[in-house]
């Protein structure tokens, strides 16, 4: 049985409700995984801290950056070789490309999480817009954003310009 510890502590110092927010929002996301038959326990932390800011009538600009590491707090060696984990799967891709590169992905996966652990993954909606979720993956992720945000006032319709950037990397001095 897999059990999964993750609470999440927000605190928000901000005022103004839509583009008219304004103050400073900080983040803390601790995760603990075990029990997973075959695979390590792992422990995940995230920080987040978002500053918002009014320009001018229904305009607003947002800045924000996260961190997420992730480690390693009891390995389990049934899974911490490609050729383990391969055989366990027994995928039978046979010569079709798309299942190979998706055992490919999961392979690398599961054994980046039971050697070194993976922090919280970026890419997605709400990082590194533009990319699919859970695109990059490291024991350590960082991303960074920055949006202007415009209130239409035509039926609650906001628009956004942002610009996100993010690194994952298995040692913070890569990041």
């Amino acid at each position: 049985n897999t059990i999964v510890f993750a609470p999440s502590f927000k605190l928000n110092f901000t005022s103004g409700e839509k583009t008219q927010k304004q103050g400073l929002e900080y983040s803390f996301r601790p995760s603990l995984q075990f029990g997973r038959a075959g695979q390590a326990d792992t422990i995940i932390g995230t920080l987040g801290l978002k500053y918002y800011q009014p320009l001018f009538s229904r305009f607003s600009w947002a800045v924000g950056v996260s961190s997420s590491s992730a480690g390693v707090l009891i390995k389990k060696a049934k899974y911490e070789t490609e050729a383990a984990i391969r055989a366990e799967l027994n995928a039978n891709c046979s010569g079709v490309q798309a299942c190979i590169d998706l055992e490919n992905d999961l392979v690398a996966q599961i054994l980046a999480e039971n050697t070194a652990g993976t922090a919280l993954p970026t890419g997605g909606s709400n990082s590194l817009r533009g990319y699919r979720e859970f695109r990059f993956k490291g024991k350590h992720t960082s991303v960074a954003n920055t949006e202007i945000l415009w209130d239409t006032d035509w039926k609650d319709l906001t628009l956004g310009v942002f610009y996100d950037l993010g690194y994952a990397a298995d040692t913070v001095g890569s990041l």
